[in-house]
């Protein structure tokens, strides 16, 4: 008879365990590139400026380019918590898909992009969209740098404009990736290079205006919001007020939303979840729209709306996201919610 292995402890189980969901998490987006990356590259605008943010995994740092001679380089050494983030959204990442070529049909944030690239290179436009004076400035772009005079955005084009897509792009080791959350991430991280420190987490609640766009506080401070990928907008746009965990730069005036806690109350109908308790914001999901009856005549509910975490785990629809609202200190007191977990790969899904 062969010998039998000693059991196997309750930690080195776990421990395998892990390292087995990290293997299939990497086998989903990029493979083994996602655990053994060194370098990731990304351009961005910072204050109107085209540059490049490098990122040394080996080194933990980061290293601002502009593509201005003029500017000097700056280098910042990434925190735990900053890298442990940008790990998180390079792990989520896929390969990128080929460049489609802008024109007439174009996605409204991709023609402001455009825009705001041409103005910088001395075309400005004055158009709603990718009209013919767009085409023409394009045009004009091209025939003065060379370029085929299509008066559509091919990559030749992008490159000698210096132009940052919506989505952003990024290389890890020289292959070009894409990711909902990776954008936002490096967005952070240039600033910090660029201002020598990192942001400040804190959790703010107030009342939401502009459509999610500003936090009014109790103490009358506003605060301009963005998300750390439009999922996080397109939450904060449902909710009337919120507390949320934001990073922002001492000073500013603007803050990038990475977390949301609301208060579930019996109007806003979280199914499956404590009601009247404060419950995280993890995704979007759609549910069946219906009517319920009430004193003020039939309400409608449900369609695309917020999926909520309560402090035990258990998750839910919040069918009518309106009527939620920043818990108050005593209700998050009452129940502690735990670790804050980012929003889930649910976003965008049914």
């Amino acid at each position: 008879m062969h010998p039998q292995p000693p059991p196997r402890s309750r930690a080195s189980r776990v421990a395998a365990l892990l390292v087995l969901a990290l293997a299939v998490l990497a086998s989903t987006t990029l493979g083994e590139e996602v655990l053994a990356w060194r370098e990731l590259r990304s351009r961005v605008v910072h204050e109107g400026a085209p540059a490049s943010v490098i990122v040394d995994r080996d080194a933990r740092a980061a290293r601002l380019v502009f593509d201005d001679p003029a500017r000097p380089p700056a280098t910042l050494p990434l925190s735990p918590e900053l890298a442990y983030r940008l790990e998180t959204e390079v792990s989520k990442a896929t390969p990128a898909r080929a460049w489609v070529p802008l024109g007439a049909g174009a996605e409204p944030e991709e023609i402001a992009a455009l825009h705001d690239a041409l103005a910088r290179n001395g075309q400005r436009v004055n158009d709603t969209g990718f009209g013919l004076r767009t085409a023409r400035a394009v045009r004009r772009f091209q025939s003065d740098h060379g370029l085929d005079p299509s008066g559509t955005v091919d990559e030749a084009t992008r490159d000698a404009l210096g132009l940052v897509p919506a989505g952003g792009l990024a290389t890890l080791d020289g292959r070009p990736i894409e990711g909902r959350g990776l954008p936002g991430v490096l967005d952070v991280v240039a600033e910090s290079v660029a201002r020598q420190g990192e942001p400040e987490r804190l959790e703010l609640s107030g009342r939401l205006r502009d459509g999610g766009r500003t936090l009014e506080t109790p103490e009358g401070e506003q605060l301009t919001l963005s998300g750390i990928h439009d999922g996080w907008e397109q939450a904060l746009a449902m909710l009337p007020s919120a507390q949320v965990e934001v990073l922002r730069f001492p000073g500013s005036d603007e803050a990038v939303v990475v977390g949301i806690t609301v208060q579930s109350t019996r109007k806003s109908l979280p199914l499956g979840v404590v009601q009247d308790r404060p419950v995280k914001v993890i995704g979007l999901v759609n549910v069946p729209e219906r009517t319920v009856d009430e004193l003020m005549g039939p309400h409608r509910i449900g369609g695309r709306v917020l999926l909520v975490e309560d402090y035990a785990g258990r998750r839910g629809p919040l069918h009518d996201p309106t009527r939620a609202r920043a818990p108050r200190p005593d209700e998050l007191a009452a129940e502690p919610l735990g670790p804050r977990r980012g929003m889930t790969d649910v976003i965008g899904g049914e």
